[in-house]
């Protein structure tokens, strides 16, 4: 798949290194002053301390406030996203305990070319939904 198969807009970059690739997108942009940078409490410090580097004209000012209150406010579509996810890693490891109580190893569980059912449900078809093994197609 082509990144313009899965994305919803046409203003996307990418970057071998992400951290290295937004530096570069904010220096083209010539972006300079005082910056928020949200997510210092899960954000690696070097990441931090590279983007110091990289963009010397920017004053980063942690702001991880700033999501907080939008953090826990779901829109109708991510609660279904959650659920549909919720669904098919349930199925995903019930196949995979069905197979290990049968005595098949955890290396045959998690691979596709041994026959295992659970990783296809992992699988993602060009409209982002997901695609059953043969065995489950047609049921609920």
């Amino acid at each position: 798949l082509e990144p313009a198969d899965w994305l919803v807009t046409d203003n996307w970059q990418w970057h071998q290194n992400p951290i290295k690739g937004t530096a570069d997108a904010l220096n083209e942009k010539g972006v300079t002053g005082r910056g928020a940078i949200v997510g210092t409490d899960f954000l690696w410090c070097k990441y931090i301390d590279w983007l110091r580097e990289w963009c010397s004209g920017i004053e980063w000012c942690p702001e991880d406030d700033l999501v907080k209150s939008v953090q826990h406010v779901k829109s109708a579509r991510e609660l279904d996203v959650f659920r549909e996810a919720g669904e098919i890693s349930t199925r995903a490891l019930n196949l995979i305990m069905e197979d290990l109580l049968v005595g098949k190893t955890g290396r045959f569980c998690a691979r596709l070319d041994h026959g295992s059912d659970a990783p296809r449900l992992f699988y993602r078809s060009r409209k982002n939904r997901c695609v059953r093994p043969k065995a489950q197609q047609g049921t609920a």
